[in-house]
């Protein structure tokens, strides 16, 4: 049987290694780093099957990055094979001493500039899109609940097409939290969707000495408004073999009825921004 996974990362590695070589412009520092545990369901017919990633948020006093750790992990191996001259053929027949990635996206918030600006990969292809920093408008309830020794306080929000419950802690005073969210009186540490199907959670917290300097990738990466962005994110999730031949030229030919048949199969997908 042929393995479609390896085939669609054979193809990424050949034409994207050039994709990982990425300029940067300063935002800011961070001077903390927080790390969350990630679960989503990926087949909305399977909900109850999980993905789980180890995310990291470093932050300043105007601006924090985050990013999947098990990405970076790859992609710094990746770089390092390529900066010692490693073939990419080495590379391909070796793909599996890599490891996992996770996902692709990076978000970065920027207080100064009230934007919150994500870059994130489709294919081989880099995207970058911006939006209203903290969009979500927070209704704050009178609970209370106790998280890793915190007390936290219960709030609600709708944002992206989905519903969210979040506890904050008062005592990290620190309006921030994973992946986009933000804007509450504390430190988020806990977030899921009404569906649980989304959700992360704090499993670290540490200061950073010295501070570390935050980049948003530049070089090759192609600006595009949001809604554009979750259009093609869809067509590739769903129709990945279509998606390269009619988005970017790439022609990858099955070698048999079985395979056609699974590359003209619409896969299940589970976006968390619904809009």
């Amino acid at each position: 049987m042929i393995n479609m996974k390896s085939i669609f990362f054979s193809v990424l590695l050949l034409f994207g290694i050039h994709s990982l070589r990425i300029h940067a412009q300063e935002l800011g520092t961070a001077n903390y780093r927080c790390t969350y545990k990630l679960s989503y369901s990926n087949d909305p017919n399977q909900v109850a099957k999980k993905t789980e990633d180890f995310m990291i948020l470093e932050m300043g006093p105007t601006s924090s990055a985050f990013y999947s750790y098990h990405t970076f992990r790859v992609d710094s191996a990746i770089k390092s094979d390529l900066a010692h001259g490693v073939p990419a053929m080495e590379m391909l027949a070796s793909h599996s001493k890599y490891g996992r990635k996770g996902v692709d996206y990076q978000i970065f918030k920027d207080k100064r500039l009230a934007k919150t600006i994500t870059v994130d990969k489709l294919a081989i292809q880099n995207f970058k899109y911006e939006e209203p920093l903290h969009a979500m408008k927070w209704e704050i309830l009178n609970e209370n609940s106790n998280l890793l020794g915190y007390e936290v306080r219960k709030a609600v929000c709708s944002f992206s097409g989905r519903d969210y419950e979040a506890w904050y802690a008062p005592a990290i005073a620190f309006d921030n939290g994973p992946w986009k969210f933000g804007g509450l009186p504390g430190l988020i540490l806990k977030i899921n969707d009404s569906k649980n199907e989304f959700s992360f959670e704090l499993t670290g917290f540490q200061s950073l000495n010295p501070v570390k300097t935050l980049n948003i990738p530049e070089k090759k990466v192609t600006e595009i408004n949001k809604l554009e962005f979750l259009k093609r994110q869809d067509r590739l999730n769903r129709k990945p073999y279509e998606y390269l031949r009619t988005q970017m030229g790439i022609q990858i030919k099955p070698l048999d009825d079985a395979a056609k048949a699974n590359f003209d199969k619409v896969r299940p997908y589970n976006p968390m921004e619904l809009n």
